[in-house]
């Protein structure tokens, strides 16, 4: 595989699931960390988090600290997002005290500026950013002359046809 001798330490929550995943997908060794209890039950989290390998982590305590500690030593890479940075997990201070790994610090609109609080995922930031109009099929001229021509009632029905045909 293209990167299965990457490691890569995943401490995002929805915001970069995505990205660990298609680094799982190429081949990277992607172990995603998680507390102790933490809810996986959701198709969301399942469908992001495929491929990778989950380590349940209590960061409050030395011993898990510790742990966590040896597995950034050891990565390529740390995929982070801010709702999981805090001091001891700040981009800057990794860069610092693990000088051959490469911190992504994944913000949808950046680390400064006036949008740099706002949330987004990947799928919402590629809507956004209008790639998501390329997705899809485009309607035909003739189903559209006839929407327009229908009464509503009859448009409701007609627009389930050609979903029918996908």
């Amino acid at each position: 595989m293209l990167l299965s001798d990457v490691l890569v330490i995943d401490l995002t929550d929805r915001l970069g699931w995505l990205a660990g995943r298609v680094l799982a997908d190429l081949g990277a060794d992607v172990i995603k960390l998680e507390t102790p209890g933490s809810d996986r039950s959701h198709a969301d989290w399942r469908a992001f988090n495929v491929n990778k390998r989950v380590l349940e982590l209590d960061l409050q305590a030395s011993a898990d600290r510790a742990r966590l500690e040896d597995l950034l030593r050891a990565a390529d890479i740390c995929l982070l997002t801010p709702s999981v940075s805090s001091a001891y997990l700040d981009p800057h201070a990794l860069r610092e005290n693990y000088p051959r790994l490469v911190v992504v610090a994944i913000r949808p609109f950046g680390g400064v500026g006036p949008r740099s609080a706002w949330q987004a995922s990947d799928v919402e930031l590629m809507a956004a950013g209008g790639a998501m109009a390329l997705a899809g099929e485009p309607p035909s001229a003739r189903w559209l002359r006839s929407l327009i021509a229908t009464p509503p009632a009859a448009a409701i029905s007609s627009t389930s046809r050609p979903r029918r045909r996908w």
